[in-house]
Order: C-alpha cells, then structure tokens, then sequence
C-alpha cells in the first residue's frame, strides 16, 4: 500500500500502524494487528509535500489454512482500517475482492512503513 502527501506541507505517519480488519457495516473482525518493527528517527516517516510516498506491504494467510476451522472462525473482510495516531486513519475498500479473516488469531500481517518510490 502507497500513502501520498499531495498537500503543501510535510506530513509525518507512525511507522508502526495498527490495521483493522472490517466486516460490512464497518464491523471489527478480530483484534486489530500491528507492526512491531521501530523505524530509524523516532518510529515515524515524514513525507515531503507534493508528492512524498511511503508504503507497507500487508500478508494475508488464507483463513482456509487453519485446521480445524474452528481455531480461526473465518469472516469476510470488505476493508481494511489504518490508525496511523490521530487524526491519521485511512480506509481500504476491497471492493469487489473481499477477504476471509480470521476473527479468533490474527492471520492478517504489516510491515512498518517505509519511505517509497518517488519524492520522500
């Protein structure tokens, strides 16, 4: 995932997210999953105005991996919710490429962030 600072301004992010998984309606799958990684300059990523990247990746295991089924109690995610600190949160769609998260044990994984491709 790409976060962009398109405004005039530099912007920090916390390089260690909390992402939550989200059921229709907004609904929380589980308990939010973190990064537990610390980055260089204080655990955060400042991007320059105009432009500046940062990105994470995001691993999802297959909830139809677990054995038995009933140690992840699979539910379908449409989203996915980043809570960067305040007031920095950001919602990820799925659209029409949902998920099945597990609502027990995490099986939902980030990265820390790191500055992108592009302008820093």
């Amino acid at each position: 995932m790409d976060f962009t600072n398109d405004g005039p301004r530099s912007c920090y992010l916390d390089g260690a997210p909390n992402m939550q998984p989200l059921a229709v309606g907004s609904v929380p799958i589980g308990s939010p999953v973190g990064s537990e990684l610390i980055t260089d300059g204080g655990n955060f990523v400042v991007l320059k105005p105009f432009g500046g990247v940062a990105n994470l990746s995001v691993f999802v295991n297959p909830a139809s991996s677990f054995k038995p089924a009933s140690t992840c109690q699979a539910k379908g995610a449409v989203a996915f919710r980043f809570n960067f600190g305040s007031p920095s949160s950001f919602l990820l769609s799925l659209g029409s490429h949902p998920i099945f998260t597990c609502s027990i044990i995490p099986n939902v994984n980030l990265d820390s962030l790191k500055l992108g491709p592009g302008k820093p």
